[in-house]
């Protein structure tokens, strides 16, 4: 299995977790706290970065929402993130 694979399969989970910041500014270390208090698993959460779910930017094996408007984040800078 791919990485991008494995990312794409977690974004559903990703998403519910984020939903109740959409519109918010956050920083990495902000959603690390809301997904670790959304979900229990290091296992899943190991595969979460938001830059790897962002409209505006992609990574080597980032998720199929990259870069589309099923994205989670919008990248505004350096480890800050507008929540979609």
């Amino acid at each position: 299995m791919s990485f991008a694979s494995t990312v794409s399969g977690y974004h559903s989970t990703y998403a519910a977790a984020m939903a109740p910041f959409r519109g918010n500014l956050m920083t990495k270390a902000e959603i690390d706290v809301a997904v670790a208090e959304a979900i229990a698993d290091p296992k899943v959460r190991q595969w979460l970065l938001p830059s790897d779910h962002c409209s505006n930017h992609s990574n080597d094996g980032a998720c199929g929402c990259a870069q589309t408007d099923h994205a989670i984040f919008e990248r505004v800078g350096h480890g800050r993130y507008r929540v979609l």
